[in-house]
């Protein structure tokens, strides 16, 4: 337990310099002892390439130490490995099997993977309600990309009765965690007045959010905000900035907006 706390200390720099090389040697003579931590921190570090020659094979053969010792962490993220094919043969059944090994213990990332797998029927038979079962678990640890991933499938009614409530509540959440689709969706639901009263300010305020963190939808719909002053004072000159952003970042309806603006402009110019 030492060494795994020395080599802590030396890749955090807490108390020593920072020392990923030490950090990695501390870690290895820790892993020996069947240190857990020690297993997954020294795959991290051959994950990133940090102290150690970078080596997905490495960071796979000290992630499935762990996880045969049961680190619901380390279970996962072996899951994770299997299903991109990283440092490993891509396996999705594998995958799946380590995704429900680290659910089951209440880990919220696998939780989450696993329920996208049987939504999907990757790597296991398509399986819906199981699914959303295993989403709602992550969703309610706050794990956003499952809270988003509920909202969407109520919005739009993907396999179960569309609930528009349910979804704005599963978006919120998420919002308010700061992720960026999940802003910008509860965004387009307080703009169309979606399971809740029509609110404009609120919408542009969800689309400001994502588009600070370069959502490029978010960006494209706050340009449209400003162009038709909705929600904002009309500014011709933010309009164009923001759709600028968004065009650049590949919103095509973007640049055809541009493109007529540009047009008109021209137009009324001469």
């Amino acid at each position: 337990m030492a060494q795994y706390h020395l080599g802590r200390a030396y890749e955090t720099g807490t108390g020593v310099r920072r020392n990923y090389g030490q950090a990695a040697e501390w870690y290895r003579r820790a892993a020996r002892e069947d240190e857990v931590r020690a297993q997954v921190s020294l795959g991290r570090l051959y994950a990133e390439g940090l102290g150690v020659p970078q080596s997905q094979r490495r960071a796979v053969y000290g992630y499935r130490r762990a996880a045969e010792l049961g680190n619901k962490h380390a279970q996962c993220i072996l899951g994770l490995h299997y299903m991109s094919g990283r440092g490993t043969r891509a396996d999705a059944r594998e995958a799946v099997a380590w995704f429900r090994r680290s659910a089951e213990r209440g880990y919220a990332l696998a939780q989450y993977n696993l329920g996208v797998a049987l939504c999907t029927g990757q790597g296991v038979k398509k399986d819906q309600k199981a699914g959303l079962r295993w989403l709602k678990r992550a969703g309610k640890q706050g794990h956003a990309d499952a809270q988003v991933w509920l909202g969407q499938v109520y919005r739009e009614g993907l396999g179960v009765e569309r609930d528009p409530k349910k979804a704005l509540r599963w978006l919120r959440s998420a919002a308010e965690a700061g992720h960026a689709v999940g802003q910008r969706e509860l965004g387009v639901m307080l703009y169309l007045g979606e399971g809740t009263r029509r609110n404009l300010p609120k919408a542009a305020e969800q689309f400001r959010a994502a588009a600070h963190q370069g959502d490029a939808w978010a960006q494209y719909c706050l340009g449209l905000c400003y162009l038709d002053g909705e929600g904002v004072r009309k500014d011709r000159g933010s309009a164009r900035r923001w759709l600028k952003r968004a065009a650049g970042d590949g919103v095509q309806e973007a640049r055809d907006v541009l493109n007529e603006l540009e047009g008109s402009w021209r137009a009324s110019a001469s």
